[in-house]
């Protein structure tokens, strides 16, 4: 009989040929299911080539304590169908990279980077979210490692959240991999409805600029009733955002019809359950983002299992309501149906250890040490740049190491929900040598704005130039003003000097006060920076 061994099939070319075999020189329904999960794997990895020579043994082939794994997954597997024939195959044994059956628990691998960059689970789903880029599946029977999503910075969002679970367990969160479904905005990561976080920094921005100012001057006193003010202008913004919510619906209605598959999306993330890390309450974090979310979110429409590198556990609860009414209590046995009733959880390995319990551990996870360096937590975007759609505004990301001009993000915003008409472009950069922060194109007012950071030559803090119809160009420039209590923040020359002059020879300062009122009132009119002359 032919059996080709499917880990020597693919490591040659002939693995191509292999798969256009008729099925009657396949004698048995063996070598048939063989040739399917191999045909599949060729499929997915032409366009994920993540084989390495060096990989170790464990991807490969199974041992013999992985082998009896599988045979326990497999009968409850047989038995699970039977009892719940309504509901859809567990993925407790997916194929990896190499074609070999593993234990879905034994994939992930709880590592400590060492980076300092990477000690909470904000930064850990952060990462995650930048550094891969989604690749969209069916409904899945690979499940590839850790090791080689990192190689080739796609991945699904199994695959995601099981990085991000190794992640947040080498830190000692008690995290678990979720699979389950999900609206269709969040499995295929759409994110053109939500508002993108970098335009609720307008404000702060605007507050922060006027906090520079130390001294100012009083504004006379206003003898109208600032309260009732305050509510006319509070009354005609709540109609105005009335009606401007409205039409968005109708807007986004048109364009966003009803999903038929609602409730039916397979979509996997992480749960955090809570004592641990100072965590007080249980949260999902959806690896494709790396947001966080309470567990009652609309978003979670149903749970299907959960698993962590101790256990498998099957959800036996309804979930009509989507995960709202869930109890994560994955000690009763009534809510949640472990794979491994003899197996111990996280909380009781400790105790397991003192006492030497006769009980099923599970093996060493297969996969090798997840290595993320600073090199790679630098270029974590793939190809050195990422695109993020949002509503009325598009978000592009560069790795620092990428743009010459220093450009690290780019913020376009537009006027209507299609995004054809430009209305702003703000960009962000770091490490010029200009010193220059920001820089905004407002195509509304024909107007560019420049911010640079402080300890630039001459204090320039911000330029604004603005175009007229006739072609004539406005600029105003705003300056760093003196404080004789106060240090500069960098390294100002002329600053010193300055303040040296006046604290020091009063004439001086004197004579430098008189030439400016004659070069003011002459026929030709020169403007200094903060009122001194360089």
């Amino acid at each position: 009989m032919f059996n080709p061994n499917i880990s020597d099939i693919f490591m040659y070319p002939a693995a191509v040929d292999f798969l256009n075999l008729k099925t009657t020189g396949l004698e048995t329904l063996h070598c048939s299911l063989l040739c399917l999960k191999l045909k599949a794997f060729y499929e997915v990895s032409e366009s994920r080539p993540l084989l390495s020579v060096c990989s170790p043994e464990s991807y490969k082939t199974n041992s013999q304590k992985e082998e009896h794994l599988l045979e326990i997954a497999e009968n409850f597997q047989r038995q699970y169908l039977l009892l719940h024939p309504d509901r859809k195959p567990l993925l407790l044994y997916p194929v990896n990279e190499y074609g070999v059956r593993k234990f879905v628990s034994t994939t992930l691998r709880p590592t400590e980077t060492g980076l300092w960059e990477l000690q909470s689970w904000q930064e850990c789903s952060s990462l995650v979210a930048d550094f891969l880029s989604l690749q969209l599946l069916e409904p899945p029977t690979l499940l590839f490692s850790p090791t080689a999503v990192l190689r080739s910075q796609k991945a699904t969002s199994f695959e995601s959240s099981t990085l991000l679970c190794s992640l947040l367990l080498g830190l000692n969160y008690d995290a678990y991999v979720v699979s389950g479904y999900a609206a269709r905005e969040m499995c295929l990561l759409d994110l053109s409805l939500q508002q993108c976080p970098l335009l609720d920094t307008k404000a702060k921005g605007e507050t922060s600029d006027q906090t520079q100012k130390k001294y100012g001057v009083k504004c006379p006193m206003e003898l109208t009733s600032r309260f009732l003010l305050d509510q006319e202008k509070k009354k005609l913004e709540a109609q105005d955002a009335a009606i401007l919510e409205k039409e968005l619906q109708e807007q986004e209605a048109s364009i966003h019809l009803p999903d038929p598959l609602n409730g039916f999306r397979v979509h996997c993330w992480v749960l955090v359950l809570s004592g641990r890390r100072s965590i007080e309450e249980n949260f999902f974090i959806d690896p494709l983002t790396g947001c966080s979310y309470p567990t009652v979110h609309d978003s979670f429409q149903g749970i299907e299992s959960l698993w962590n590198p101790f256990n498998y556990y099957v959800n036996r609860q309804i979930c009509h309501a989507g995960c709202k009414d869930i109890n994560f209590d994955l000690e009763n046995s009534t809510q949640w149906e472990p794979v491994l009733h003899d197996g111990v959880s996280q909380q009781q390995l400790i105790q397991a250890v003192h006492r030497r319990m006769e009980k099923f551990f599970l093996m060493r996870s297969w996969v090798s040490r997840i290595g993320i360096t600073r090199k790679g937590e630098t270029t974590r975007f793939p190809g050195g740049k990422k695109v993020t759609r949002y509503r009325k505004a598009m978000l592009e990301r560069f790795s620092s190491t990428v743009t010459n001009d220093g450009l690290i993000s780019r913020l376009t915003t537009y006027q209507d929900l299609s995004c054809t008409k430009v209305a702003r472009v703000k960009e962000w950069y770091k490490y010029r040598s200009d010193g220059l922060e920001e820089r905004e194109f407002n195509q509304l007012e024909n107007s560019t704005t420049e911010r640079f950071k402080s300890g630039r030559a001459f204090d320039l803090l911000c330029k604004s130039t603005a175009k007229r119809s006739n072609q004539e160009e406005l600029t105003g420039c705003n300056w760093l003003l003196v404080d004789m209590a106060e240090e500069p923040p960098g390294p100002l020359s002329w600053y010193r000097l300055v303040k040296y002059l006046i604290s020091e020879e009063e004439k001086i300062a004197l004579q430098i006060k008189a030439s400016l009122v004659e070069v003011t009132t002459g026929s030709h009119q020169i403007f200094y920076p903060s009122g001194f002359l360089c």
